[in-house]
């Protein structure tokens, strides 16, 4: 009998460990990046969610934006490409022409930062507004870069830290080129 109940600890203490082991290996795993969060912004808190991510980037901000008017995200920008992030924007070119958005593209230039400024046909447009961050980080929804988004309309703002939906909008990213000069 002895004999026995030492055998069912013996696999009550086996089984403690083998519980413990895959605690740690599932904190090591969420640990090392591998979670994902989803984190929502509505009006006036877009803006606070994506300056506070522009601010985390360590490596790498790709922009995909139909309307900015907002210095503050472009000096966000500006601040992340001088200490050495590669910042890069594709833009819808008739946006960026108007008056309201203008100041901004010209400070953005005088920056040296890589702008895109994407061509569409008649009655088209690049609607697109995201942001993929340290390819791991994506924030999109209605949100455009202007103050009328932050201060007076209903917006929205996604934030997913996810790696595999990061990489999708990165294709996309890639993908967004002017329609003029898509191959038919």
């Amino acid at each position: 009998m002895a004999g026995t109940n030492c055998l069912d600890r013996s696999g009550f203490m086996i089984r403690q460990s083998r519980i413990l082991f895959i605690i740690i290996l599932l904190f090591t795993w969420i640990s090392a990046g591998h979670s994902k969060t989803v984190r929502t912004a509505f009006r006036g808190e877009c803006e606070t969610i994506l300056l506070k991510n522009i601010q985390s980037a360590k490596f790498e901000i790709l922009v995909a934006v139909y309307s900015f008017s907002n210095k503050k995200i472009a000096r966000a920008l500006i601040k992340k490409s001088k200490e050495g992030i590669s910042v890069k924007l594709k833009v819808d070119k008739k946006q960026a022409s108007y008056n309201y958005s203008k100041s901004v593209f010209d400070l953005l230039k005088s920056k040296n930062l890589d702008i895109e400024y994407i061509s569409m046909l008649k009655h088209h447009s690049m609607h697109n507004k995201f942001v993929v961050i340290d390819k791991k980080t994506v924030l999109t929804g209605s949100y455009n870069f202007t103050k009328a988004a932050t201060h007076s309309n209903w917006e929205n703002l996604v934030q997913i830290t996810d790696k595999m939906i990061a990489l999708k909008y990165i294709d996309e990213w890639n993908k967004i080129q002017d329609e003029k000069s898509r191959k038919k």
